[in-house]
């Protein structure tokens, strides 16, 4: 009987590594989603060759835009073979879903008994449909997605924590799993942005080992969607902040933002 190899037992050359992240590379989507109601950016870099952060997005044959976001606990070429087993899951269960809670349900219940317990993922998923100018959240246990609102006759301009009850994907049998999960609907009219992240963004840290934080990010977030910047440029002003505050120091972890506006 062949003894299963752990993680830390994976042996891989440098360049079976180096294709491997050719393999993974190729998984994210190659151009940016183009959407007449939809600005969407996307940004994903692995610590090492691999790694376990994932986003995806694709337009529905109901017209409506899907966005999915994947961090995979651990790191390094385990942690990447968990994240493209995910991808081809979603390969197969994305048209079957009728929303996201139910995608995700699809994915917990497709992934069990597939890796151990301390190879489980988080994710959260977004729908955004533009005959109601709404967007539908999902999310198992990942980071509390940022949601922007410019002022209307009701309200001011505002920066909230969206908060979906959901445990992450693998940790529980598909009973307990459904059972936990929520989802919201939302407005989501011009002006209004959406933001995704991995825990690799608000954990960065500098040489003296303080974390970036998400207070930071909450700022930044709230200020470059209030300047009415388009969605490449909000990541791009979120992510030079990172990197200049972690100061060369060396990343501890996978880093992947998404931003969704809504255009004028």
């Amino acid at each position: 009987m062949n003894t299963p190899l752990t993680p830390n037992q994976l042996q891989v050359s440098p360049t079976d590594l180096e294709r491997a992240a050719q393999i993974q590379h190729n998984l994210l989507p190659r151009e940016p989603l183009q959407n007449e109601w939809l600005d969407i950016a996307a940004h994903t870099a692995q610590r090492d060759a691999v790694g376990g952060d994932i986003h995806t997005f694709q337009t529905l044959p109901n017209g409506r835009v899907r966005v999915f976001v994947a961090d995979v606990a651990g790191k390094g070429v385990a942690a990447a073979l968990v994240a493209t087993l995910c991808q081809a899951h979603l390969r197969h269960l994305q048209p079957e879903a009728t929303d996201p809670a139910d995608l995700l349900r699809k994915l917990n219940a497709a992934m069990q008994g597939e890796f151990s317990p301390v190879r489980y993922l988080t994710a959260i998923c977004a729908e955004f449909d533009p005959a109601t100018g709404t967007v539908t959240l999902a999310r198992a246990g990942h980071e509390l997605p940022l949601y922007y609102h410019p002022a209307s006759a009701n309200l001011p301009a505002g920066l909230e924590k969206i908060e979906t009850e959901g445990l992450g994907i693998g940790l529980a049998p598909p009973d307990s799993f459904d059972d936990m999960l929520t989802q919201s609907t939302l407005p989501f009219p011009s002006g209004t942005a959406l933001l995704f992240f991995t825990d690799g963004i608000v954990e960065a840290t500098n040489r003296s080992g303080d974390e970036f934080g998400s207070e930071h990010l909450e700022a930044l977030f709230a200020e470059s969607a209030a300047t009415g910047a388009n969605a490449d440029t909000v990541n791009q002003i979120i992510l030079s902040a990172v990197d200049a505050f972690a100061e060369s120091a060396p990343r501890h972890d996978d880093r992947t933002l998404v931003c969704m506006l809504a255009k004028a």
